[in-house]
């Protein structure tokens, strides 16, 4: 993503928000788009997520993401399905509305476990939630599968 963003790669997340969402803009999928181009639109939703989420901004990062529905991503990509969830996720616990963080969590948990099991993003973002005191029904479970002191 960095090498298709150097915005991104250089700290320069403003930027990169603002090149990954006018593409996006540009692309909006429809009901007969091919598969390719809704992955696309989807990756440039992520992009632009990711990097407002990098510079703390939950609430664009939610805007941009609630933008594209994960399962109309090809089933090729479920790590991609995954990694939008958790950056939702990260976003949600940002803007303190933890109770959706952990469901959104555990959806990208139930779509890609290992992708949630090898991302650091999820597992820090799963010891923060249930630190932060009732967690959502389902994040303890998750901790023992992935070996978590919760």
């Amino acid at each position: 993503m960095s090498r298709a963003f150097p915005e991104l790669a250089a700290s320069r997340h403003a930027e990169a928000v603002a090149v990954a969402a006018a593409a996006a803009d540009d692309l909006p999928p429809g009901r007969t788009s091919a598969p390719e181009e809704v992955a696309t639109f989807g990756a440039l939703l992520l992009t632009a997520a990711v990097a407002a989420a990098e510079m703390g901004e939950g609430r664009e990062a939610l805007r941009r993401a609630e933008r594209t529905d994960p399962g109309r991503l090809p089933a090729v990509l479920l790590e991609r399905r995954s990694t939008l969830l958790i950056d939702m996720a990260r976003a949600q616990h940002m803007r303190r509305d933890t109770a959706a963080a952990g469901e959104t969590l555990i959806e990208a948990e139930r779509i890609a476990p290992l992708e949630v099991r090898y991302s650091g993003a999820a597992r820090g973002l799963l010891g923060e939630l249930l630190s932060a005191g009732r967690p959502a029904a389902g994040l303890r479970e998750m901790a023992d599968s992935l070996n978590l002191a919760a």
